[in-house]
């Protein structure tokens, strides 16, 4: 097994691609002799090395998902730190191993480690919103695994790192997980609102009105953190659209914000007159 790995080492610095297909066809020689497979992967060579590091840090995408297609119970270890191979897929932006991860066992999506972090958690932090969105068509239910640190779950997420689209996914086929609470009391709708997004937040708004008057611990709305950027004054987001939906609407509970929205809308819209009438 060592020699495997040096000789693999040796190929992938003359080329990536043989090196690759070397080790497709050394899994189906290993099949074709009956070999213990899950054993043989499993060992390492001198300096700590196993074929799946050296497929993983050389991206082999191909061989990597024929290991989880073939091996998954290999996907299901877990490292000191709580971290299956999957996890060091995510970071290094490996979308394919991923989505074929989820269809051959989406179960595998909610092992989470030594701070609660999905592989979802990892590909949400590296932006593949491929992954995430075959996430929620497989199995809606990942969205709402939360990090023992902060209580973020993949979405709280998203959010910050832009991913509108996920966030919109999301809201159609579940609008529920918008009702998960991070330990602030943050659902990702509030995260959408500080982001800028009034497109989701219109989604939201549109699906569901009512996932808009969870409150966080400090009984902050998403409306009241929707007002908060629309009044930056470096803010680049455009709510108008939202706001104008909000004010044909009655949202249970919220009738101050309302107001509180109606009375900026109508403050600028006298600013704007005034700018017009000089």
């Amino acid at each position: 097994m060592k020699n495997v790995i040096d000789e693999i080492e040796m190929l992938i610095k003359e080329d990536k691609a043989e090196a690759e297909k070397y080790l497709i066809g050394y899994l189906s020689e290993l099949d074709e002799k009956g070999s213990k497979d899950e054993e043989l992967l499993k060992m390492k060579s001198s300096d700590g090395t196993t074929l799946i590091d050296l497929a993983i840090s050389n991206e082999m995408q191909d061989f990597l998902c024929l290991i989880v297609e073939k091996y998954t119970n290999l996907a299901k270890v877990q490292d000191k730190d709580g971290e299956t191979f999957l996890h060091y897929a995510a970071k290094k932006r490996l979308s394919n191993v991923l989505i074929k991860a989820l269809e051959v066992d989406s179960n595998l999506a909610k092992l989470q480690d030594k701070y609660g972090w999905t592989f979802l958690h990892k590909a949400t932090n590296k932006g593949l919103s491929d992954v995430l969105i075959k996430a929620l068509e497989i199995d809606p239910e990942l969205a709402k695994i939360r990090s023992k640190y902060g209580g973020n779950t993949f979405l709280h997420i998203a959010a910050g790192r832009g991913l509108s689209d996920v966030l919109i996914k999301a809201l159609e086929v579940d609008p529920c997980i918008a009702k998960i609470q991070d330990y602030r009391g943050y659902t990702f709708l509030h995260y959408a609102a500080e982001e800028g997004f009034a497109n989701v937040l219109i989604k939201a708004l549109e699906t569901n009105p009512e996932l808009l008057t969870i409150k966080t611990e400090k009984r902050q709305l998403v409306l009241d953190l929707a007002r908060e950027m629309e009044s930056k004054k470096d803010n680049k987001a455009d709510f108008s659209e939202f706001f104008d939906l909000v004010d044909k609407m009655h949202l249970k509970e919220v009738p101050e914000s309302i107001k509180n929205v109606r009375d900026l809308l109508n403050e600028r819209k006298s600013q704007k007159l005034g700018e017009d009438r000089r």
